[in-house]
C-alpha cells in the first residue's frame, strides 16, 4: 500500500492485487503496531482503489456487485431476499442439497455456501410466553433443583464466581480490555464509572422484585447504578435481522431486564461493512448517511454483531472529509457499544446445563471495537465451571466478511486451524459474537462431521435470565 501511495508500485500490478485480496482484514496487526496505524482504514481504501484500477469480471464478482448495489441498498428488496432465504433454510432445503452431494457437483464453494446458510438455524426451540418468544434449549440437561432455578453468581473483576478460582483467560494480556478489577478500577476506559469506590468483588447482591438475589456483572458499581433506566437504541443489522432475528429479540429482552429502555429505529439499514470490505466505499457512505439519520437522537447505540459494531465505530473515518456530516459521524461513532459492554456491571445468573461451552472471539469485536473479552466474561458468568477456554480464540476464523467466498482456499486453511483448537476443548456448544463467525464455524463443523452447536453469547444469557425468573416478575417475557 505504501509503495503504491509513493508511486514505487503501480496500482495495476499483480503484487498489489495479491496482497490486498489475500488479507483477512482481521485488524490484529493494529493491536501490536507501535505507531498505532489504523490498518483497517487503509485496507478498505486500498480495496476501493483496486476495484477501480483492476475491476474484476468473473461471475462471483458480478454477483457480489449486483447484490451490494441492488439488494443491500434497497431495504424492501433485502427484506424480500432474506424472507425467501429463511424459507429455503427453514424448510431444510439447504441441508438437503448439501447432504445429497448435488451442490458439490457444481463446486465446493457452492457446498460451503449451503452449509453457511444451514448453520444460521437456531439451536434453541422457541415457545410463546406472553407477547414474546423466549428460548428453551433443545434437550436441556436438568440440574435436579426445583424448577431448574438458576443460581445467582457474584463476579469479581476477573470474571470468576465467588468461591471459584479465577480461570486463566484464553486471550493474551495485551488484548484483554474492558473489564475492571479491584486494582485497576479507576483505569477502566470502557466502564466509564461515575463513581468507583469499590469493585464488584465487594458489592452486595441486588434483589429483584421477586426477592431473588442476583449478581453484579463485573466492573465497578457506580456506572451500573447510574446507567439503569437509560434509553438505548438497538442496531439490528442486515444479516442479523435477516437470519438471526432471534439474537436481536434476546438482546432486547436482556437489556430491558436490566432496566434499559430499548428503542429499535425502523429506518436503520445495513451498516455498510460488506460494501467497505468489497471496496465500495460510496455504497458504504450511502448506507451510513441513512443510519446517521435513523440514530440521530441521543443515547447509546447497542450492537450484538462484532462486524457491525466495528463498522459503525469507523463512521468517523468514513465521513471525515464530509464537512456536513463529519461531526455527526464522529459523535455517532462514540456512542456505539457492544451489548456485552453495555451489560457490564449488570445482573447475571448461571443457567442449569451440563453442556461444555467454549467461546471464539470475533476479530472485529476484539480489534475493531476494542471490546476485549467482555463477551467471554459474560459467557463465563452464565456457564460457570462448564466453560472451556479456546486456544487461539483471538485468531480469525476465516470468515472475514465475504472473504470466505472470495478467497475460499485461504479461508479454509484458517478455518481448519480454528476447528482443530475447538476439538481440543471437547465443547458441545461454541458461542461467538458475530453472525459471520457463527456461520463460518458452524459450516466448517458440519462439513467436518463435528457435533457442535453454535450460538451467540446473548442467547445463553437470555436463557439464564429465563430460567432464573427475571422475565416473569414485571416484564411478561418482553
Amino acid at each position: 500500500m505504501r509503495a503504491v501511495a509513493e508511486g514505487r508500485l503501480e496500482n495495476t500490478s499483480q503484487a498489489f492485487r495479491t496482497h490486498i485480496d489475500r488479507c483477512l482484514g482481521c485488524r490484529a496487526c493494529e493491536q501490536v503496531c507501535p505507531a498505532g496505524v489504523e490498518y483497517g482504514q487503509l485496507l478498505e481504501s486500498s480495496r476501493e482503489e483496486l476495484s477501480q484500477a483492476q475491476p474484476k469480471s468473473d461471475l462471483t464478482d458480478k454477483l457480489l456487485r449486483f447484490a451490494l448495489r441492488y439488494l443491500w441498498l434497497s431495504p424492501k428488496r433485502l427484506r424480500l431476499f432474506f424472507a425467501g432465504t429463511r424459507l429455503f433454510r427453514d424448510l431444510g432445503l439447504a441441508g438437503l442439497l448439501r447432504k445429497s452431494g448435488i451442490a458439490r457437483l457444481f463446486s465446493p464453494r457452492a457446498e460451503f455456501a449451503l452449509a453457511l446458510l444451514a448453520s444460521s438455524r437456531p439451536i434453541f426451540k422457541t415457545r410463546k410466553r406472553g407477547a414474546a418468544a423466549t428460548a428453551q434449549p433443545v434437550e436441556p440437561k436438568h440440574s435436579g433443583k426445583p424448577n431448574d432455578a438458576a443460581e445467582p453468581v457474584r463476579l469479581f473483576g476477573d470474571g470468576s464466581a465467588a468461591g471459584e478460582a479465577a480461570p486463566a483467560t484464553a486471550l493474551p494480556p495485551d488484548v484483554r480490555r474492558g473489564f475492571a478489577s479491584p486494582d485497576s478500577c479507576q483505569k477502566n476506559e470502557w466502564a466509564e464509572p461515575t463513581s468507583c469506590s469499590r469493585a464488584t468483588g465487594g458489592a452486595e447482591p441486588r434483589l429483584t422484585s421477586g426477592g431473588k438475589a442476583v449478581a453484579l456483572f463485573n466492573g465497578c458499581v457506580g456506572e451500573d447504578l447510574a446507567s439503569r433506566g437509560k434509553a438505548v437504541a438497538l442496531f439490528t443489522g442486515c444479516v442479523g435481522e435477516g437470519l438471526f432475528a432471534r439474537v436481536n429479540r434476546a438482546t432486547e429482552r436482556v437489556l430491558r431486564a436490566n432496566g434499559f429502555q430499548v428503542n429499535t429505529p425502523a429506518d436503520q439499514v445495513c451498516c455498510g461493512a460488506l460494501h467497505a470490505h468489497a471496496g465500495d466505499l460510496d455504497g458504504a457512505r450511502e448506507l451510513g448517511k441513512r443510519n446517521l439519520k435513523a440514530f440521530a437522537s441521543e443515547g447509546t447505540i447497542v450492537t450484538n454483531a462484532g462486524g457491525c459494531g466495528a463498522m459503525l465505530t469507523t463512521y468517523v473515518h468514513l465521513f471525515a472529509n464530509d464537512e456536513q456530516l463529519a461531526q455527526a459521524a464522529a459523535d455517532f461513532s462514540k456512542r456505539v457499544r457492544d451489548v456485552s459492554q453495555q451489560l457490564q456491571n449488570q445482573t447475571v445468573s448461571q443457567t442449569a446445563t451440563n453442556k461444555r461451552v467454549t467461546y471464539d472471539t470475533s476479530c472485529h469485536l476484539l480489534y475493531g471495537q476494542h471490546a476485549g473479552d467482555a463477551s467471554q466474561q459474560m459467557l463465563r458468568a452464565v456457564v460457570g465451571r462448564n466453560f472451556a477456554p479456546l486456544e487461539g480464540t483471538e485468531r480469525c476464523c476465516g470468515a472475514a466478511g465475504i472473504y470466505n467466498l472470495l478467497q475460499p482456499e485461504m479461508s479454509q486453511r484458517v478455518l481448519q486451524e480454528k476447528l482443530d483448537h475447538i476439538r481440543e476443548t471437547d465443547a458441545d456448544v461454541l458461542a461467538t459474537g458475530n453472525p459471520g463467525c457463527q456461520m463460518q464455524i458452524g459450516a466448517g463443523a458440519q462439513l467436518a462431521g463435528m457435533k457442535l452447536q453454535v450460538c451467540h453469547p446473548i442467547e445463553l444469557v437470555d436463557e439464564a435470565y429465563e430460567r432464573s425468573g427475571m422475565y416473569a416478575d414485571n416484564l411478561d417475557g418482553k
